[in-house]
């Protein structure tokens, strides 16, 4: 019937209703060659159609493009009586909405800019012009390790996943400079620290850009680390939103909520010997994390922090997932992920500054290089044998700390030696403004005392179910228990590791089928469907 005609979307555990004679499930119904010359319909098919009132759906794929008319011809006894026309533009889905590529919206002094094979197209889609729409606009931003031309495909499903969950509304799909330090040899960047800079460097541009695109109400959708870019967009750079859905957010939780702080995200060993007796046992204001509170509110380095970065955002809806592998909350301390993806979010944090960053460094895997984090500072190293001061220095231990003044501190902390020594001194207050300096610090200096928001519930932002979504929720799909899966495909059911949790990655790596009530929500909350 005309309300349930789009159903093999959705109807991922029916096993018969579809093909010519209506005993086969969705994903395996008939499929049928159409010759040039046409195809005549099963008239065991047809039979059915008649009785069920006329009604009944042929899907057909388009193989090509054409602006050729798809006709229904009615024949009897070897003779046409008539035809019915359905007027087609087909091509390729990304003339169906706008595309920003921000890749090279920014320079970096003695770094490279990203080549662009795909420049920004604004203006109308081809193929979905804005009269068609509802008048809203949705902008897709992705996260962290999608190179440019991944960022296409990702894009490109974004946009078919709304569609068919009935959005309205104009789209646009936005690609960064989020894969910085890609190898192709290791399919993946582990310069994760540039790319977080990278994002902050980005926001300007998306906020300029956002503010140019057509539509009286705009919402954002944002995946993983593309939340940097768009939450820097909006508190650094004033853009306007109407809503804001952050996806697996790649953000410390902190950074929308100063009171959030958990001591067991502090690094308790540097691999600097015995002699260190680990961060936790050091008075806090030692620690790089603590830095900026050596400076009153009017010093530029007094945000030098995660620390309420963006604040409660008020329009932003946080679709987190507890079964998360990539941004999960260890069970303990966790400096070294363990084979896969589980908890490297809080290991990349861990690490800054330390002895891994080094090796990184020194490899030339990453182009950023380890500063303050989770590292000491071998300026405040003393001698091991007090009467031979010039020899075998040591850290300090933390009874030995008692006398460096807030003073001494500011002009040279006690954590690792920042990359910019201009931040220590007469000067450190405008340096610490620059957008650069300051994006680079956040990115590889300064380590979360937080989890990620993209794995948890984040009060700030409201109440669960209302502005706090758990993705890996199972139930009824009622008001208490979104349950945003429809099952599971049967090879993730298969693997221990993966059963039936929501992974990072879920939202665009399962198919439609089994996701689709997310996007239900996307378009409902966001009103892309009226």
């Amino acid at each position: 019937m005309p309300d349930n005609a789009f159903d093999y979307l959705t109807n991922a555990t029916a096993t018969a209703g579809y093909g010519v004679n209506a005993d086969e499930a969705p994903q395996s119904a008939d499929t049928i060659a159409v010759s040039l010359s046409g195809t005549k319909l099963d008239t065991n098919w047809l039979a059915q159609v008649q009785n069920n009132g006329g009604y009944g759906v042929v899907l057909l794929e388009g193989c090509a493009t054409t602006t050729q008319p798809l006709m229904l011809e009615i024949w009897r006894n070897g003779q046409k009586l008539g035809s019915v026309p359905l007027y087609l533009s087909i091509s390729g889905v990304e003339q169906m909405y706008r595309w920003l590529n921000l890749r090279d919206s920014f320079t970096v002094s003695g770094e490279t800019q990203p080549t662009i094979n795909y420049p920004t197209r604004s203006g109308q889609p081809s193929n979905f012009p804005d009269s068609a729409s509802d008048g809203r606009q949705v902008i897709y931003v992705h996260g962290f390790n999608v190179p440019e031309q991944s960022s296409r495909a990702e894009i490109a499903e974004a946009f078919k996943r709304l569609y068919q969950s009935r959005s309205k509304a104009m789209f646009t799909g936005v690609s960064w400079y989020g894969d910085q330090a890609y190898s192709g040899l290791l399919g993946t960047s582990l310069d994760y620290y540039s790319n977080v800079r990278n994002a902050f460097l980005t926001a300007p541009a998306l906020a300029s850009a956002v503010a140019s695109l057509p539509g009286a109400h705009k919402v954002v959708i944002a995946h993983s680390l593309g939340n940097m870019v768009v939450s820097s967009a909006i508190v650094d750079s004033g853009m306007s939103v109407e809503k804001y859905f952050a996806i697996d957010a790649a953000v410390a939780m902190e950074a929308y909520d100063s009171s959030i702080k958990d001591l067991g995200m502090v690094n308790p060993d540097v691999g600097a010997g015995v002699t260190f007796q680990g961060w936790p046992n050091y008075d806090q204001r030692l620690w790089s994390t603590e830095w900026y509170q050596l400076f009153d509110s009017g010093d530029g380095r007094s945000g030098l922090t995660w620390r309420n970065r963006f604040g409660a955002i008020p329009n932003l809806y946080n679709f987190y997932s507890s079964g998360e592998e990539v941004l999960e909350n260890p069970p303990g301390y966790q400096q070294l992920p363990s084979l896969g993806k589980e908890w490297i979010w809080v290991s990349q944090e861990m690490r800054k500054g330390t002895g891994l960053f080094d090796i990184l460094d020194v490899l030339h895997l990453v182009d950023s290089h380890p500063e303050a984090g989770w590292a000491l500072n071998t300026d405040w190293y003393i001698p091991s044998d007090p009467a031979h001061p010039g020899s075998n220095l040591r850290a300090r231990y933390p009874s030995e700390t008692n006398d460096i003044s807030d003073d001494a501190l500011r002009a040279d902390p006690f954590c690792r030696a920042f990359n910019d020594s201009n931040l220590n001194g007469a000067g450190g207050s405008a340096e610490a403004t620059n957008i650069q300096v300051r994006a680079e610090m956040l990115g590889a200096g300064l380590p979360a005392l937080s989890h990620a928001a993209g794995a948890n519930s984040t009060s700030v932002f409201g109440l669960e179910n209302v502005k706090n979504f758990n993705m890996s929720a199972h139930g009824s799909g009622g008001t208490q228990d979104p349950g945003f899966e429809t099952g599971w495909p049967a090879e993730r059911l298969q693997d221990p590791t993966k059963l039936t949790r929501w992974l990072h990655s879920d939202l665009k790596d399962v198919a439609y089928p089994f996701n689709h009530k997310l996007h239900d929500k996307l378009v409902e909350l966001g009103g892309l469907n009226q």
